[in-house]
């Protein structure tokens, strides 16, 4: 009973026939009251400053709408408006913390909802949380999309089939590109498994494994090779090429491959292919 829960289900009117999973985490609950607790105190000595503007001997500040300019500016900069009550006269300001208000932000800490349709028989709480989180992949994965990896170049086609095309063009080579990642990972400053990564409790972020953590520390992979990020990794291996010679005869005879770094041939072990 004095467990703190991680996850909840919950029903509401406003979202008839839908499952509101209830999310806590813990680590971003921390990291929102300290930021909160930063911005207040950063903003409370710019507030007194404007205090003691309006009480000072020489040229104090004086007008309603003067003092509740430059109170404005100081509140907004944070987003600290709702979290102080001011008084704004003529010649006074004061202010103080809502208390109340604070209070009840502190217990919103961490907190976010899980909207699904999914029946429990067939998605779990813990699982429809592991399929939001997969989402982290999705978003990044279209960032790049014509840049880094792939370099689609802007293309702007207007008949429905041709901007279907393209879009079937940019996913499959997302598609291939997410597998050289995943078969090459070894290779990589990444994580090997990432669906093999455990979260306890499931809110909370996952953390690299300990095999992954020695790889990125000593900056060397398993096979003894130095490890890279995937865009160090290709130019190295588009180093490898395949000549053509034409004899005087004018057949074309294909010479093999030269050697193959260390880093190639496991390269190559790991997608699978054979260079004679």
């Amino acid at each position: 009973m004095f467990d703190e829960p991680d996850l909840a289900e919950v029903e509401s009117e406003d979202f008839p026939g839908e499952r509101l999973i209830q999310c806590r985490n813990p680590l971003q609950a921390d990291q929102q009251a300290r930021k909160r607790e930063a911005w207040l105190q950063k903003t409370e000595p710019k507030l007194d400053r404007l205090v003691a503007a309006t009480q000072r001997a020489r040229r104090p500040l004086r007008g309603t709408d003067r003092i509740a300019l430059r109170a404005g500016g100081i509140l907004a900069k944070h987003q600290m408006t709702k979290y102080f009550d001011v008084t704004i006269t003529e010649t006074t300001f004061t202010y103080q913390r809502k208390t109340a208000v604070l209070q009840a932000q502190a217990r919103l800490d961490g907190l976010y909802a899980i909207r699904t349709h999914g029946p429990e028989s067939e998605l779990t709480a813990e699982e429809a949380v592991r399929s939001y989180k997969q989402l982290s992949k999705v978003e990044p994965a279209f960032r790049p999309l014509k840049t880094v990896d792939r370099k689609g170049r802007p293309i702007h086609p207007f008949t429905r089939r041709r901007i279907e095309t393209h879009f079937f063009i940019c996913m499959l080579a997302e598609y291939v590109l997410w597998h050289l990642k995943a078969r090459r990972a070894p290779l990589r400053l990444a994580e090997e498994n990432p669906d093999g990564v455990t979260r306890d409790p499931v809110v909370v972020p996952a953390e690299r494994s300990a095999a992954t953590r020695q790889k990125v520390a000593t900056k060397t992979t398993q096979y003894g090779t130095r490890a890279m990020s995937f865009q160090s990794l290709m130019p190295h291996w588009s180093t490898l090429t395949k000549a053509h010679l034409e004899e005087p005869s004018g057949r074309t005879r294909q010479v093999g491959l030269g050697a193959l770094t260390p880093t190639q041939k496991q390269a190559s072990k790991l997608l699978g292919v054979r260079y004679r």
